[in-house]
């Protein structure tokens, strides 16, 4: 359990780093989308819908959580305002129960939350993103996502092409 803890405190003081940093590098400073996989899902989850529970201010907006395969808390709740989520997970999941991801959507949407979700039919723990959904990519869905959320055309490629960000 402190370990959990501490990953959310990591990734906090990672946004804030960014956000004090983030313009060397050529980011928009004031918007953050926080995406993770499995463990890293988790944390991204939890400090995006969590962090009034555990009384913690995020130093960026964030503006949108890319799940792959995660879950959150169940002590967590969300709020009406908080940032849309892309959710992916294979249905045959042993390592998160896929049926988490039901009630994650079930909670966003019982708080007016967009949600876009992506089961992935016959795939366990770790789906591929390069696996096609409904005729594209899943890393491509989820970049679409992040430039819904942010508002900012191109924002992921932009970066990439600025040479201070590499995918």
């Amino acid at each position: 359990l402190k370990s959990y803890f501490a990953a959310i405190e990591d990734a906090q003081a990672a946004l804030t780093w960014i956000a004090e940093n983030g313009k060397e590098y050529g980011l928009v400073n004031d918007q953050a989308v926080l995406w993770g996989t499995s463990a890293g899902a988790i944390t991204a989850l939890n400090l995006a819908y969590g962090s009034d529970e555990l009384d913690l201010e995020p130093a960026l907006t964030i503006k949108g959580v890319v799940n792959y395969w995660g879950s959150l808390a169940s002590a967590f709740q969300i709020k009406p305002n908080d940032p849309p989520v892309l959710i992916t997970h294979g249905e045959k999941d042993r390592v998160v129960d896929f049926a988490r991801s039901l009630e994650l959507i079930k909670k966003a949407q019982a708080a007016g939350v967009k949600t876009e979700f992506f089961p992935v039919p016959g795939v366990k723990h770790g789906t591929p993103v390069s696996r096609e959904y409904q005729g594209t990519s899943i890393l491509m869905e989820t970049l679409n996502f992040v430039e819904r959320a942010t508002n900012v055309p191109d924002a992921i490629w932009a970066a990439c092409y600025s040479g201070k960000v590499s995918l």
